[in-house]
């Protein structure tokens, strides 16, 4: 019998160990947002054909403006469809436009706080919400404690009333600002997130890895994976792993010879814009380009001339995600933020 006894509890401790269950969230953009990466269309047949590998549904959802009032909503067929099918519904509420001087005049208030609040948790009960998840952007570094009390603050009292409360964090690298982009970055926004304060408050926190080439820098990709992995390196030293859900794009992006106003003149810029994974094959197939791959980066990319010009798309697929989902295993992670659902290669499901 104890031979019995400790063969099984071998076989238990083997299986348990080895098979390792991440957790899968998904961000669904508001319809009415004007840059939308894809149509609400692709959103809509997406949440339907896969709602049953979704953990979390995390939709765009409300906004808190500097007097602590909450605004916006869950787009009503969204809320519909997750309810019927009894999804987690965790809904993200954002500073109004990511103004950091909003923000500023929101953090130095107490009483808009307590009613923004006291606002969110009415409705996540009216509404059957599991929680709401938190993503205050642009926030300068001078205001990080002001904006590490806010979120102690809702946190304490969310989980009063046994809500989950989660904090979406931009990715940092180092402290070490070794060129103006990253001082600017860090000053302005990354260095914002107390993620050692915010890691022991939060049920969970979601590192956003992407957006490492943005608009106005030069062309390059949304998050190599060497990049993703520093950023979950660095997170680490602070936050348990078992509390980071790895942010991972699922979009792609192009990049082009534009233009911006700038004091009424029009002025010769490099612009990008981000697109679904059905628009940037189509796009490179258009232009008779074929995808090379980033070994380095995990990442197909295409050059493509127009107009006698250099055009770029970095392209987000199964193979890229699937190199970036494997950072989930390989370091015991919570799970995976994926941004955004709609935009995605088809063939990702296959790999959750």
């Amino acid at each position: 019998m104890n031979r019995l006894f400790c063969l099984l509890f071998l076989l238990l401790v083997t299986f348990t160990t080895s098979c390792f269950a991440a957790e899968n969230i998904f961000y669904v953009l508001r319809y009415s947002t004007a840059d939308r990466m894809t149509s609400t269309e692709n959103t809509r047949h997406s949440l339907k054909k896969n709602y049953k590998k979704i953990d979390i549904l995390i939709p765009q959802a409300y906004v808190i403006n500097e007097a602590g009032e909450v605004n916006k909503q869950m787009e009503p067929e969204q809320y519909d469809f997750a309810t019927q099918h009894h999804m987690k519904i965790m809904p993200l509420v954002t500073n109004t436009q990511f103004s950091g001087d909003i923000a500023h005049k929101f953090l130095s208030d107490a009483n808009a706080q307590n009613k923004a609040i006291n606002t969110l948790i009415d409705i996540c009960k009216k509404n059957h919400f599991y929680g709401v998840q938190f993503d205050f952007e642009m926030i300068k570094l001078t205001d990080r404690d002001a904006l590490t009390a806010f979120y102690t603050l809702a946190a304490n009292e969310f989980h009063k009333n046994n809500l989950p409360i989660s904090f979406a964090v931009a990715p940092v690298i180092t402290d070490h600002t070794s060129s103006l982009f990253l001082k600017k970055s860090y000053e302005n926004w990354e260095g914002a997130y107390d993620l050692k304060k915010l890691g022991e408050v939060a049920d969970f926190v979601s590192i956003m890895a992407y957006n490492q080439h943005g608009g106005g820098l030069t062309p390059g990709s949304t998050a190599s994976l060497p990049w993703v992995n520093e950023a979950v390196k660095y997170a680490l030293q602070y936050i348990p792993a078992n509390k980071i859900s790895l942010g991972i794009a699922d979009y792609s992006t192009h990049w082009y010879t534009g233009s911006n106003i700038v004091n009424n003149v029009e002025k010769i810029a490099v612009k990008m814009r981000a697109l679904d994974y059905k628009e940037a094959t189509s796009l490179a197939s258009r232009n008779d380009a074929k995808f090379i791959w980033d070994k380095q980066a995990s990442i197909y990319y295409v050059i493509f001339t127009k107009h006698w010009l250099n055009e770029y798309i970095f392209l987000e697929d199964a193979k890229s995600f699937a190199a970036k989902n494997k950072l989930v295993s390989k370091y015991k992670l919570r799970g995976i933020s994926v941004f955004d659902l709609g935009t995605e290669d088809p063939a990702i499901w296959q790999k959750l």
